[in-house]
């Protein structure tokens, strides 16, 4: 595996609100050449849209630039080929005391395989699924969508055997029961991404999930030793990890730990807080609050671990937006996103990648997947979090929190002030992608029936020292 630092700056970048570093751009300085990149967080119409906190300004000689090839293409840039949710990079004059783009030229950066949606995700619910004379059709609901199958649709699980190492060509069977799937099945897939969010697959693959030698010994090497707070004292418990600097002093505060767990674990999926002790796929989810100076980034650890910063309930505005940083929190370590990001720097060489391209179960990552047919690293993170955000809103919505608030909390816990130019280096908040999802996939939603909790929240924020009132 990677070096674990590598791995654990990663993860942070998906666990504080995705991607994150998205900023408030205050400025200054003269108009001067910028590219911002981000996804979009509202549209302003007739002029623009807003993206990464910055408001971009469309004109007559604004163009959208294609990739054909090796060769670049540029045509008219009209304001509808936009919308709330999309990743895109711009190029323009930016003038930071007016906060604000003129663009020059867009490039539509969303997150697909030639032209394709891919992804790969436990499955949390129990397809709906029956078997037709012409093949399969129904829905799996995994990876925070609905993936359609159809009767065209290409359906496999590997042969008896074969699953823990590369399958050869055709050892994968066509799926012959509904019992070789269900939830804590892992399922691969590739197909296109329909107008409302779902996915018309075109392939899928099927795999059970475990636990293999390298991922619990990524388990293993993050247990924490933990001594618990004296509450009557008003002690400070102490959480020590194998790295000696990482050391946490937990808050002694009752009433703020046992509603932070509270609210963790009404996030976890049902069908993980079924599972046995006894199987190793459980993950034992723990949760606390933890004084980290400054910071506002969780920490997790493949065991279970969530480590919520004081700094980060002070930030906030109710338990909805809480539950909101929590929850991408719990999606990361049931998705196995430390372990696939090991095994994406570990493992991404000609063969493996040949080999995953085709659906094949790569070595040591012990996951179907067609991940690594991704061109690079950065986006593949952004895949992986934009997964961790559709979860995230599923999660919340399945626990009755009012997942509007989700936007709201990324911003608050991740949004950054500068005073220079925004640069192509610059990681987008995942604010705007949330916002698509809630506004182009969520219409059905009764928010009536959804929690905010805020005037519960004014403890917890008397607890971390702080109040909003």
């Amino acid at each position: 595996m990677p070096n674990v630092k590598t791995i654990r700056y990663c993860l942070a970048c998906l666990l504080l609100g995705g991607v994150l570093l998205g900023c408030e751009l205050v400025s200054t300085a003269a108009t001067k050449p910028a590219v911002v990149s981000g996804y979009v967080e509202e549209i302003v119409s007739p002029s623009g849209f807003v993206v990464s906190g910055a408001r971009v300004l469309c004109g007559e000689d604004t163009r959208l630039a294609t990739l054909q090839g090796d060769e670049t293409l540029l045509k008219p840039f009209k304001l509808e080929m936009v919308r709330v949710g999309m990743h895109v990079e711009v190029t323009g004059q930016w003038d930071g005391k007016a906060n604000e783009m003129q663009a020059a030229r867009i490039v539509l950066t969303e997150s697909k395989t030639n032209g394709k949606t891919v992804g790969s995700a436990v499955i949390e619910r129990t397809p709906i699924l029956k078997e037709t004379a012409d093949g399969w059709t129904g829905i799996i609901r995994a990876d925070g969508r609905n993936l359609r199958i159809v009767s065209a649709s290409k359906v496999e699980f590997p042969a008896p055997g074969k699953h823990k190492q590369a399958a050869p060509a055709g050892a994968a069977q066509p799926l012959s029961s509904l019992d070789q799937i269900g939830p804590n099945v892992l399922v691969s897939y590739r197909g296109r991404e329909m107008a409302d969010g779902s996915v018309k697959v075109e392939w899928a693959a099927f795999k059970r999930n475990e636990v293999s030698q390298a991922e619990q010994d990524m388990r293993e090497a993050d247990k924490p030793k933990i001594v618990a707070p004296n509450y009557a004292m008003h002690k400070a418990g102490v959480l020590k990890m194998e790295d000696p600097d990482r050391v946490f002093h937990i808050v002694p505060d009752e009433y703020l730990q046992r509603r932070a767990t509270e609210i963790g674990m009404a996030l976890v999926p049902a069908f993980q807080k079924a599972l046995p002790d006894s199987d190793p796929t459980k993950i034992q989810f723990r949760f606390y609050v933890v004084e980290e100076g400054k910071k506002t980034g969780l920490r997790t650890s493949p065991d279970g671990l969530v480590l919520v910063p004081a700094k980060l309930v002070g930030a906030l505005e109710n338990e909805a937006q809480l539950a909101a940083v929590i929850s991408i929190a719990v999606a990361g370590i049931e998705q196995k996103a430390a372990y696939r990001l090991g095994a994406r720097f570990d493992l991404l060489n000609g063969a493996e990648a040949a080999a995953a391209a085709t659906g094949a179960v790569v070595p040591g990552i012990d996951m179907v997947v067609g991940i690594f047919a991704y061109r690079n690293a950065k986006q593949y993170l952004r895949t992986l979090t934009e997964q961790l955000g559709r979860l995230e809103l599923e999660y919340l919505l399945q626990a009755g929190w009012d997942m509007r608030q989700a936007p709201r909390a990324m911003k608050l816990a991740y949004g950054k002030r500068r005073t220079e130019a925004p640069n192509d280096k610059d990681e987008p908040l995942l604010s705007g992608y949330l916002t698509g999802e809630i506004t182009n996939h969520y219409t059905d939603v009764d928010y009536s029936k959804l929690r905010v909790n805020e005037n519960d929240y004014q403890k917890l924020l008397a607890a971390v020292g702080g109040s909003r009132r």
